[in-house]
């Protein structure tokens, strides 16, 4: 597998007022020696320098979590990976640490590993530095980072393409929600990061395959969890004309929502994506208008993570990048859909999902346009996965309604990966 680190990424977020030109001697400076390689570079193990930690007789796992587990999203899910995977490995001990800041994640670690846990997983974009100085503090314990493409003898990391059940989740929303070309949907994100502007992205090409002319409408909270301002944008979002909107925070306060606004309205017509877990529609029936919910399944990989440090496969460098597959241990997927489609738009999506599993690389593959007219992607080229982890441009027919007028909606500068002006 060709690992492709986001050094420049980490550098960005880590120091966004160094230019780039010096920034990896800073970054190498501060901590202690360049613990992710430039992109396009899979380094030995000899070449970090600090030799690989000792077979683990017993796993003890402490993880840091962005938010609180009781948000039914991102945090949960996470937690739900490791409940399984202690479950799987007859763990004798596991910790997690809910809502933990950025600016407090390095003291948490610090007193894990005080309390005897010998493998940390860190589960936020935010915590990819940190994630990485504290590996080369602490040679003697195993990190594995969720997001960051970034590894060492001790540490590693991992993620999902959920953009591929993204893509056809908006495929299905803008199918049953609108007529002929138009139609227009919601997203409602947490942070600027690379993959959520990847997301949208995703969102927004899924959408124009069923309706070329769609447009995606987004707002951004800056926060992993904040309910009322979830809230007021979800019903900015649907009072603008959005006839369905795609869950991208960690609640399922867009799937209440639009329940709510079809029970005041006396409409059907009006439908929801839900995120993380695959029972966010609701856990007995779907809320009204919950079409289906893309979701993380990280069970199976944790215990094949952890399971390789107890039995001696351990390899930092197999960075891991799933794709969605057509089994239950696939790490991205969609939750069953209710029943009632048209035929004709099930058997498109199942024709999308197996292009999407044989091509991993899309839906991003050329020609693609961004929101300022620009081809970013020319015709047949597919995006590698260094672009795509510091995508910071959004394609054609994402805007931003809240000025009162559609215009097409700006990266904020927050994003840190490959920054197009």
């Amino acid at each position: 597998m060709v690992v492709r680190p986001r050094f420049r990424y980490v550098l960005l977020h880590c120091f966004p007022e160094v230019p780039v030109k010096i920034a990896p001697l800073v970054c190498c400076t501060l901590l202690v020696g360049c613990v992710a390689p430039w992109p396009g570079t899979t380094p030995t193990d000899k070449e970090t320098g600090l030799g690989t930690p000792p077979l683990l007789e017993d796993a003890k796992v402490a993880m840091e979590l962005p938010g609180p587990v009781g948000d039914h999203g991102w945090s949960f899910a996470h937690n739900e990976g490791l409940l399984y995977a202690v479950d799987q490995l007859d763990l004798t001990g596991s910790r997690v640490n809910e809502a933990v800041e950025t600016g407090e994640l390095a003291q948490q670690i610090e007193d894990d590993i005080a309390a005897g846990y010998n493998v940390i997983y860190t589960a936020s974009s935010d915590y990819i530095s940190i994630t990485q100085q504290k590996a080369v503090e602490h040679p003697e314990v195993y990190f594995v980072s969720c997001c960051g493409q970034v590894y060492n003898d001790n540490l590693t990391s991992y993620f999902g393409r959920m953009y591929q059940p993204l893509y056809l989740s908006a495929f299905l929303a803008a199918s049953v929600a609108g007529a002929g070309d138009d139609v227009r949907l919601g997203v409602v994100s947490s942070k600027p990061f690379p993959e959520l502007v990847r997301h949208i992205n995703a969102i927004t090409l899924g959408a124009r395959q069923a309706r070329p002319n769609a447009v995606v409408d987004i707002r951004f909270i800056d926060s992993f969890f904040d309910p009322p301002l979830e809230a007021q944008f979800s019903r900015d979002l649907l009072d603008n004309g959005a006839v369905a909107l795609v869950s991208q925070t960690d609640t399922t306060i867009m799937v209440q929502e639009v329940a709510a606004r079809r029970d005041r309205d006396g409409v059907d017509n009006l439908y929801s994506i839900a995120y993380d877990n695959p029972d966010a529609c609701g856990d007995d029936e779907p809320a009204p208008g919950c079409i289906t919910s893309a979701y993380w399944n990280w069970g199976p990989l944790y215990t094949q993570q952890i399971g390789s440090l107890l039995d001696g496969t351990w390899d930092p460098t197999d960075v891991e990048w799933r794709p969605m597959t057509n089994d239950s241990d696939s790490i991205v997927n969609l939750s069953t859909t209710p029943n009632g489609f048209p035929t004709d738009i099930v058997g498109e999506m199942t024709d999308l999902k197996t292009d999407l599993i044989e091509n991993t690389q899309k839906p991003f593959v050329g020609p693609i346009r961004d929101n300022k007219g620009v081809q970013q992607v020319d015709g047949g080229d597919e995006m590698t996965d260094l672009q795509l982890d510091t995508m910071c441009w959004f394609v054609e027919g994402v805007v931003d309604s809240s000025s009162g007028v559609d215009v097409p909606a700006v990266v904020p500068q927050a994003c840190g990966g490959d920054f197009r002006d």
